[in-house]
């Protein structure tokens, strides 16, 4: 092995290996595998941590998804799913906004 590598060359040389070949015409725009160099704090959340992040259970979850009121989850494999913590915690704070204009809209009409 060239002892001469880079950082940035072998992370390189790594992400090649790991990245499957594009399956999918929108394969080939993605961004690059695991967004090496940037401060993103998106994760992935599984089923579990949802209902645990919401205080619902899987049925309302996807109950709420074929309204098109809740995130979609992100096709991981064939048979795992996951969901953005950005959008799941952008759902709570949206709901936090609504509950907070519910409240305002009727205290102002009691007076």
């Amino acid at each position: 092995m060239n002892d001469n590598i880079t950082l940035e060359e072998l992370i390189e040389r790594i992400v090649k290996k790991l990245r499957p070949t594009p399956t999918h015409e929108c394969s080939a725009n993605l961004p690059p595998l695991f967004g090496f160099g940037q401060h993103d704090e998106t994760r992935i959340l599984a089923i579990e941590s949802v209902e645990q992040r919401t205080s619902l259970k899987r049925t309302a979850i996807y109950e709420l998804i074929g309204q098109g009121s809740f995130p979609r989850p992100i096709p991981l494999t064939d048979r795992r799913k996951g969901w953005d913590t950005r959008e799941v915690d952008k759902w709570i704070e949206d709901r936090k906004l609504l509950r907070d204009c519910d409240e305002s809209s009727s205290t102002g009409q009691s007076t």
